[in-house]
């Protein structure tokens, strides 16, 4: 992944957090930590977090990828606006710098 952000200078990236206990049959979702790694290695200023909560695909709760993600920004010390997930039809800008 860190090979990605030198090559392709990513300085915007929207990133996949998925249901996790259905790795098994989807292994390519990543875990919020994954999600939270990709976005540190790409040297993303803006990452957004899709493909999760549309429908319980697992036993873990619908919103757990949302919680698991909160978790690992706080860990790697990256504010919460950094990586943000959207409610199902929400629009939201991002300022081009």
């Amino acid at each position: 992944m860190a090979a990605w952000g030198i090559e392709w200078q990513a300085e915007d990236v929207g990133e996949t957090l998925g249901a996790m206990f259905h790795r098994a049959r989807l292994p390519f979702d990543e875990t919020s930590a994954e999600a939270v790694r990709a976005h540190q290695d790409l040297g993303s200023k803006q990452s957004i977090g899709m493909h999760f909560g549309t429908f319980q695909l697992t036993t873990e709760a619908i919103d757990q990828p949302q919680a698991d993600l909160k978790l690992a920004l706080s860990e790697s010390g990256i504010p919460e606006n950094r990586f943000v997930t959207l409610q199902e039809g929400e629009t939201r800008s991002f300022p081009a710098d």
